[in-house]
């Protein structure tokens, strides 16, 4: 599913509008409740002044993230929690780390022929940072997305 991420983002240095994937199982349990998994990368190079010089840094960020399911078809929504793997590069130097990450929010899927659906979602996306070993950051952004399931 092509995505797109962003939003106030305050300190983080993945700002702006950023394009990305996402992918998804859902384990139904019942037809209104299941267990769904979510996988989602963004990536973005800007030139960056970390070091006195305009320089391109490059950026990934990857969210692993977990939990219930309701559905109302053809509605879903969903509250997941896991964690995000932030990566900077510039100049040969690259740093990363893990932190706590959260999506909630839903969408809509509806069949068009078979078992091929459209799916639209928006999603309330935060992530929780403490960049270079500072003081921890929360990460407030929206992401939408779309595509066929």
């Amino acid at each position: 599913m092509k995505t797109w991420i962003g939003g106030p983002t305050g300190a983080c240095v993945v700002a702006g509008i950023v394009n990305g994937w996402e992918a998804g199982v859902v384990g139904a349990f019942t037809g209104a409740f299941g267990v769904e998994f979510d996988v989602s990368g963004f990536y973005k190079t800007y030139n960056g002044d970390l070091t006195g010089n305009n320089v391109p840094v490059k950026v990934t960020d990857y969210s692993y993230v977990a939990g219930p399911r309701f559905n109302i078809k053809p509605l879903f929504i969903h509250a997941l929690l896991g964690r995000d793997h932030l990566s900077g590069e510039q100049s040969g130097s690259s740093e990363s780390q893990d932190g706590l990450a959260g999506a909630f929010g839903g969408g809509v899927e509806q069949r068009v022929s078979g078992r091929w659906s459209v799916r639209l979602s928006a999603d309330y996306v935060f992530t929780r940072h403490n960049i270079f070993g500072g003081p921890s950051y929360t990460q407030n952004n929206f992401r939408a997305g779309a595509g066929i399931v």
